[in-house]
């Protein structure tokens, strides 16, 4: 079943959702906090960043989208480990990674140089960003 709402209708549907659960982003990413802030309005939420290496073999998977999902899975799992009760908790994980024309499956850069190696190797070329996402409730 696919529900389409207003911006306004899913801002207050997901809170009533969320009313009961505590929510934790398995992210340490200042971006993702920003979007789940955004869409969780008034809903608190706490921030956990797990030490997922993020260092999967990628040969061992279809696609960018398969890679990014298990490795949301594994960031999730990891925070879901360390909780001692998960009763009405909400664990969402993600990952994203961009997939070059030639197959290469690309994850955030290590450091500005690597920077400028991977935007050398996006510049002038359609690429596939696939983001995974996982929800432990």
């Amino acid at each position: 079943k696919i529900v389409v709402m207003e911006k306004a209708d899913k801002a207050s549907s997901l809170s009533a959702f969320l009313r009961g659960y505590h929510v934790i982003l398995a992210s340490g990413s200042p971006r993702r906090n920003e979007l789940l802030a955004q869409l969780l309005g008034e809903t608190k939420f706490q921030v956990r960043k797990p030490q997922f290496a993020e260092n999967l073999p990628k040969e061992h998977f279809q696609n960018g989208g398969d890679y990014a999902k298990e490795t949301a899975l594994c960031k999730g799992s990891e925070i879901v480990a360390q909780m001692k009760a998960t009763d009405n908790v909400l664990v969402i994980a993600a990952d994203t990674v961009v997939v070059c024309p030639s197959g290469e499956i690309m994850e955030k850069p290590k450091n500005k140089e690597h920077n400028i190696v991977m935007l050398n190797k996006l510049q002038g070329t359609t690429h596939t960003v696939w983001t995974g996402i996982a929800l432990f409730f």
